[in-house]
Order: C-alpha cells, then sequence, then structure tokens
C-alpha cells in the first residue's frame, strides 16, 4: 500500500536570552528597575597587601525544557518540564518568577506544566537583592482534535509502519537525525513497542534499526520493499541484506527480518508491469488472466526464504496482500502477516480472516490497517489513495478505531497502523495520505503536527502479554 509515482502549525522556536518583545511588554522585568549600578573599582593601596575577597558574580539566568522536539511540536496532553539553569555565585538561591504569556505561574525554582494549544512566551527571571536577569523562549502546543478515552488493546506487539525512504514511491530519504526524533515519539507517546521500517535502501533501514534497538523496540521488522525489481534483482538484493541484518540480530533479537511485503504488487516477480501504479491499477485483470498467478507467487516466496536462511538466523516474516493466497503449512515464515482492509465488495469478514490467519499456530499480525485522510476512505482500505473527497481527519480516526476494536475481538499477536508519516506531492495530495502526522509544508524537513489519528491511536493502550 502507498501512493504514486495542513491547519498550518508553528515549530519550537528558541528566542534568545533578553528578548526585547518581552522587555518592553513587562515593564518591571527591566534592568534598569531591578539592577543599581555597579559602583567603580577602586585602585588598592600600593604600600598595602591587596585583600582577597569573593568576586560576586551578576546571575546569568537560563532554563531548558522537556520534552521537546527539533520538528514535532508538542504534545499538549503532556507535562513539560521547565528546568532552571540560572548561574550564581551567593550561597542562597535567587528569587524566582516563572511566567507564562506575561501571567505569573510559579515563584519555584524549576516547574512542571501542560501548557494550552498555541503560541507561548516562557520567562524566568530571578533577583538576588543586588543584581536581576531573565530569560525568555517560545513554545509552540500543537493543537488537539476530539479528546479521546483511553481503553485497552488486546495484543502484544502493537505497531506502527515507518517509512525511511521508497524513491519509487516519492517517499524521500529519511535523515538519521529525523529518524531518532520520530521514533521516540512513537515508542513513547504513541506507546507502541513494534516498528516496520521500510524501504528500498537498505542502509536506511539498518539505521534505523539501530536507533529502534537503542529506543527500546520489542519487535524491530526491517521491511526491504525492492519496489518494480525483478525476481532476479530482488532475490540478489535480499541476499545481500539478508547478511546485513543478520549482523543487527545478533545485537538483539528484537531484529525481524520482512524480505517482502504484498510481493505480487511490489515487484515483477508475478505480474510483469514495468510500475508500481499500473499493477495496482490492472490487478484485477491480471488476476483474472494469470489463473495460475497465486502458485507463481509462492514459488517466488519459497526461492526468497531459502535466500534469506542462508544469511539470516532468526525469524522471518511475511505481510500478505488480501487477495494473496500464501500456503503458510508450506512455507517456512515465523511470523505470518495479512493486509486486511475493508473493501466495497468484501465477501468474507476481517474478523474470519484474521481467525483463519491464527489456526496456522504461529504468531499473526494485522499487519497493515488505516485509512487515507477523507470522508468514504474506510471503505476503500488499501486502495484509498486511488480515490479522493473531502479532507477529514474525523474520518480517519473513526476508521482505525473500527479496526481496533475487530483486533481486540480476535485477540491476535500484533497490528501495525499504516503510516507515521507521508509526504504530499504532485499525485498524492493530502486526503490520500494514510499518515497520523501532518505536514506543515511540502518538503520533508519541517515541523510536524499531529492528526486527529495520532491521538485515536494514541488513546488504545497496549495490554497483551
Amino acid at each position: 500500500m502507498a501512493a504514486k509515482p495542513h491547519s498550518r502549525r508553528r515549530f519550537l522556536k528558541f528566542a534568545g536570552v533578553g528578548v526585547v518583545a518581552v522587555a518592553a511588554g513587562i515593564g518591571y522585568l527591566a534592568r534598569d528597575y531591578w539592577s543599581p549600578s555597579m559602583p567603580s573599582p577602586t585602585t588598592p593601596s600600593p604600600t598595602s597587601l591587596p585583600t582577597e575577597t569573593p568576586t560576586v558574580k551578576p546571575l546569568k539566568v537560563a532554563f531548558d525544557y522537556s520534552p521537546k522536539y527539533e520538528y514535532i511540536l508538542q504534545d499538549p496532553n503532556q507535562i513539560i518540564e521547565f528546568k532552571n539553569l540560572t548561574e550564581y555565585s551567593i550561597d542562597t538561591k535567587p528569587v524566582c518568577e516563572w511566567r507564562i504569556d506575561d501571567r505569573i505561574v510559579s515563584e519555584d525554582w524549576s516547574i512542571s506544566t501542560k501548557i494550552t494549544p498555541g503560541k507561548h512566551s516562557i520567562t524566568l527571571t530571578a533577583r538576588d537583592g543586588k543584581t536581576s536577569d531573565w530569560a525568555s523562549k517560545d513554545v509552540e502546543v500543537d493543537e488537539f482534535g476530539l479528546e479521546y478515552p483511553e481503553k485497552e488493546l488486546n495484543v502484544k506487539i502493537k505497531g506502527l509502519c515507518y517509512i525511511v525512504g521508497v524513491p519509487e514511491w516519492l517517499d524521500p530519504v529519511v535523515p538519521i537525525s529525523r529518524m531518532d526524533e520520530d521514533l521516540t515519539v512513537i515508542h513513547e507517546e504513541l506507546g507502541c513497542n513494534g516498528i516496520r521500517i521500510e524501504g528500498s535502501i537498505d542502509e536506511q533501514i539498518l539505521e534505523c534499526g539501530k536507533i529502534a534497538i537503542d529506543k527500546g523496540f520489542e519487535y524491530v521488522a526491517l521491511n526491504a520493499r525492492y519496489v518494480d525489481a525483478t525476481l532476479d534483482d530482488y532475490l540478489r538484493r535480499v541476499e545481500a541484506f539478508a547478511e546485513k541484518a543478520e549482523k543487527l540480530r545478533e545485537k538483539s533479537h528484537a531484529i525481524i527480518l520482512q524480505p517482502a511485503t504484498e510481493l505480487s504488487l511490489d515487484s515483477r516477480a508475478v505480474f510483469q508491469e514495468l510500475s508500481y501504479s499500473q499493477r495496482c491499477e490492472n490487478l484485477v485483470q491480471n488476476m483474472s488472466r494469470n489463473p495460475d498467478w497465486n502458485w507463481k507467487l509462492n514459488k517466488c516466496l519459497d526461492q526468497l526464504l531459502q535466500v534469506c536462511r542462508r544469511k539470516f538466523n532468526g525469524k522471518i516474516a511475511y505481510n500478505k496482500m488480501v487477495v494473496e493466497k500464501v500456503d503458510w503449512s508450506k512455507l517456512d515464515f515465523d511470523i505470518v502477516g495479512s493486509n486486511e482492509y475493508f473493501y466495497p465488495n468484501r465477501q468474507d469478514s476481517i474478523v474470519s480472516a484474521l481467525e483463519q490467519l491464527k489456526l496456522t499456530g504461529k504468531p499473526a499480525l494485522a499487519s497493515e490497517f488505516g485509512s487515507c485522510t477523507y470522508d468514504g476512505a474506510c471503505k476503500y482500505g488499501g486502495s484509498g489513495w486511488l480515490r479522493n473527497g473531502l479532507y477529514s481527519e474525523e474520518a480517519q480516526a473513526n476508521c482505525i478505531k473500527k479496526y481496533l476494536e475487530i483486533y481486540n475481538q480476535v485477540k491476535l499477536y500484533g497490528c501495525f497502523l499504516v503510516y507515521y508519516y507521508q509526504v504530499t506531492h504532485q499525485w498524492r495530495s493530502k486526503e490520500q495520505t494514510f499518515s497520523i502526522m501532518k505536514p506543515e509544508l511540502p518538503s520533508y524537513l519541517h515541523k510536524l503536527t499531529r492528526k486527529k489519528a495520532f491521538y485515536m491511536y494514541k488513546s488504545y493502550k497496549r495490554v497483551g502479554s
């Protein structure tokens, strides 16, 4: 599932110490009011020994806060810790005063508080009787949609799919610094203990895998997606990738190798169209023209497994497309997944399909679920990106809730929401994104804000064991 080849929110900004605008707006903070002129130094008598007295350094006010993100705006449900870093040379701590938007909120040394959505000026003033100083920072807090009550999610692995770069889908390469911040949010805020890292560039996937290990993820799927590759090319690239993945697995057993997802669509191994979009658009015709296509798919998957087993000694997973008929009994995958979506003409239920998956006796995943961000997108499932409609974060969030309630009924090993982030481009509008984060600008290196779907997924707390 991918796309063809924002209310505007502002990012956390740091104002420098001594911001002129704040000083002008708060008169009594002016230094002339607080600080008397220091006396001029005197020259000691040449015939007397100098008396050593401690030098009283003027105050130097500073503070910092956490959590804070280089790209992502604050979450209004989080407590923000403001840490006082003021330097002083007297024995007694200076008197402090914290202000939020010119309103005194505390006289404690450091403070913890929630901040309402919007842009706010945080000012710390300190005085010791002789000198005074102050510092100010601007903090922006993301807007909050509907407040979703906390619920249980009966899975062992609560996961999220994270794209690190698929140029064939016009999904750009993610900088390492961005990965670190994103994975912190996914693990700490969303409460995910699983992540599927997908891309077509080996080193990007592996670097992100290292970060995921450090963050404490329990399930880290390294999902190579060599879009538009022939079978021979796919096998060659997977073998090289499996060898690198094994070196990372030796550091953590959380590493899972996933050599493919929806191989029939991603690659040219089964259907021969040159582009991913062509294979998606012609899928129904291709299946009818090639009645033995599932047999061919299973043969390709068997070859893929053999290549991986030669180089990788850990667990291997595959996520099938809803129409792919994978013979799990003959294929030696350790973890089985199915991308079960709602579709207009679907005959069976998602519940029955997932119950059948559990009968394999292997850990079973709802390996992909989610919705585009427009009214009516839910019924089109994974093919929602081929259509469009009226932008609606509520529709996306409500669709995700429907899936989560199904998983609570089936009690799966895990579930993986798509996607954390997707860029918009000439072939993908903001309505056609599955992501739960919304970009402010079309470039990738910018701040992100959370959609309502983010808060919906966050509200479901994992209770599986």
